[in-house]
């Protein structure tokens, strides 16, 4: 089955959006993108786990 053009672009328009979103809301900074990876930069190990803790239930 063959998904509509703009199915995966919109996927991965809503999945940089909340990735930046949990990011802001944990004190994490976006330093860079490659691809669809992330380079993210948080105030305390505790913020980065509660960030991908977050996203993962997401």
């Amino acid at each position: 089955e063959v998904l509509p053009a703009g199915v995966m672009e919109a996927s991965m328009k809503a999945h940089d959006n909340l990735v930046r979103r949990l990011a802001l809301q944990n004190a994490g900074y976006e330093f860079g993108t490659e691809g669809d990876s992330f380079l993210l930069c948080f105030h305390s190990p505790e913020a980065a786990v509660t960030f991908a803790m977050q996203l993962q239930v997401r």
